[in-house]
This record gives structure tokens, sequence and C-alpha cells, in this order.
């Protein structure tokens, strides 16, 4: 049973757990945490859906520039 102050963290993701390949893999309910506190954060700064979306695919754009620019160093 959960007290008053925790609260059921919504489930956001559709698998078990995502394979990382060597990495080892991300389990689902670590996976719900992760977008739980983001969208928790874009809350908190009164973010429109309009600009949320944004700024998440800006996130995503300089997640692969990272992974790109780190396997040519």
């Amino acid at each position: 049973m959960k007290s008053e102050n925790q609260k059921e963290i919504p489930k956001h993701v559709h698998h078990p757990y995502y394979d990382m390949g060597i990495n080892g893999s991300l389990d689902g309910d670590k996976a719900n945490e992760i977008i739980e506190e983001i969208v928790q954060i874009l809350r908190s700064k009164n973010i429109t859906v309009y600009i949320a979306k944004r700024l998440l695919n800006d996130t995503i754009s300089s997640i692969d520039k990272e992974a790109i620019l780190d396997k040519m160093l």
C-alpha cells in the first residue's frame, strides 16, 4: 500500500525492459521514473505542449550528436 505522499508512477513505456546490448538493459519501471521526472520538470516550468515537444526534439538531436561525436573520438 502506498502512503499519501507516495504517488503511483504512471506507465509511459510499452515494454517491461529495454535491451541496451553489451551495456545491459533498462528496466521498464526505471524508464517510467525517468519520463515522469522529465514531465514534472516541464510542468514546474509551465512549459506549453508545443514548446515541450520542441525541447524534447532538441534533446534527442543533442543526444544523437553526442553519440556520433563519441564514436568519432
